[in-house]
Formats: C-alpha cells, sequence, structure tokens
C-alpha cells in the first residue's frame, strides 16, 4: 500500500495530504505523523509508514515539520483502522479527531476509530 492523497475534508474546510506507506499484508502496525510539509507551503500531512522505527524517522523522511503522532493499526481482513498512543518525540497530534477524518474519508468502508 503506497500512496499519497489530497483529501478535502468539508466539515474541517481544509486539506491534508495523506501519506500511506506499508506492506501488502492483511494487518499492518505502525507509526504516523501529522506535520507540515514546509516545501510545499506549510500543508497539513498525515503520514503512516509501517518501515519506521521512530516518529523522528517518518518526519526526516517525508519533510516534515512534526505536530505529533501515534500508533496505526489497519486491519484489511475486518475493516479496521485503530489510532492509539502518542509519539515520545512530539507527543500526540494536535487534533486526533482530524486524523480519523482523513482515515476515514480513504477508508469509507472502515471502521476507523481510536483506543485510549
Amino acid at each position: 500500500m503506497n500512496l499519497r492523497q489530497s483529501l478535502r475534508l468539508p466539515e474541517l474546510q481544509q486539506t491534508i495530504v495523506l501519506i500511506l506507506h506499508a506492506a501488502e499484508r492483511e494487518k499492518v502496525e505502525g507509526k504516523y505523523v501529522m506535520g507540515l510539509i514546509p516545501e510545499e507551503g506549510g500543508k497539513l500531512a498525515i503520514v503512516f509508514d509501517d518501515s519506521a522505527t521512530f516518529h523522528r524517522d517518518i518526519a526526516e523522511k517525508y519533510g516534515l515539520k512534526p505536530l505529533g503522532g501515534g500508533w496505526c493499526t489497519i486491519d484489511t481482513r475486518s475493516k479496521v483502522l485503530l489510532l492509539s498512543g502518542r509519539s515520545t518525540q512530539y507527543g500526540m497530534e494536535p487534533d486526533r479527531n482530524m486524523t480519523l477524518a482523513a482515515f476515514q474519508a480513504h477508508f469509507p468502508n472502515y471502521l476507523c476509530d481510536r483506543t485510549e
């Protein structure tokens, strides 16, 4: 699963860039970061990368000014996406509901929720 998609979230009156980088498996888990992309005029992005060991690895790899992050589990079989935790380096992103809305916009047939 590799994609980059600009999502317009009408309820938030904002466009968010969603970047997903994950192995093609039934269930993937890993870290994600919400941040700004300075090279693109400060666009807001959410990046999930299951190959990253640390949140800062995602920030550096994708050129983000990090705002926070957490842990994401995507189960393609049961169509469930769960967000949890926080980055030890950056803390939790400023608006977890916005993160959920972005994932829900890309995965409309999934149950997207948070576990905290």
